[in-house]
Order: structure tokens, then C-alpha cells, then sequence
């Protein structure tokens, strides 16, 4: 996966005149980012807004985001499309590993 593309976040709060830093790295594997690519563009960009939200919080997506049964892996549902994520919250990175419609995400 060296052609993977990914990004950095900080996150940060004050307490007690102390402001704590959190990152959190968002990678795309080359299978969703040749995806997001051929997609229309308004809709790949909701699908990047949707994956930077989920380390902000998580409830905002009310369902939409789930552990997959039996599997690893998170299911963030946009619309027609789902993305497939592995989300590590020991190392606070996201990896986008799968884009696609309903039909073709889980093949």
C-alpha cells in the first residue's frame, strides 16, 4: 500500500491551562482512491467530509457507521455508497479500504 494517500488531524481541547493534541491519520488505500477519482466529484468530497468526521464524533452518524458482523472492519453508509473502514483507536488512524454502491462494496 505505498500509494496510499493520507491525512493528518489535529484535534485539541483545553483543561487546566493544559491543551492536549490528538491526531488522527486518515489513509485511503489505491482501490478507493481510483474509486473516488471515476466518482462524481460533489459526491466523493461528501465521502471525505463523512470519513473526517468520524474521529470528531462518532454519533453524529446515528447508524450509519457500524462494526461489520463478523468482521473487523466498519461500515459508514453515505447515500447509495458504503465505505469500508478500519478504524484504530489505539493508534488513532482510519483506513479507508473499500468504496463502492451497495452491490459492490461487499464482493
Amino acid at each position: 500500500m505505498t500509494e496510499a494517500m493520507s491525512y493528518t488531524l489535529s484535534l485539541s481541547c483545553q483543561i487546566d491551562n493544559f491543551e492536549l493534541i490528538k491526531f488522527m491519520a486518515i489513509m485511503y488505500s489505491k482501490q478507493a482512491l481510483k474509486y473516488l477519482r471515476k466518482m462524481p466529484r460533489a459526491r466523493a468530497e461528501d465521502i471525505m467530509s463523512a470519513v473526517r468526521k468520524i474521529d470528531e464524533d462518532r454519533s453524529v452518524f446515528q447508524g450509519n457507521l457500524i462494526k461489520m458482523t463478523n468482521s473487523l472492519f466498519h461500515r459508514l453508509r453515505i447515500g447509495d455508497y458504503r465505505v469500508i473502514l478500519d478504524i484504530d483507536d489505539g493508534k488513532l488512524v482510519v483506513l479507508v479500504l473499500k468504496i463502492g454502491t451497495r452491490g459492490d462494496v461487499y464482493k
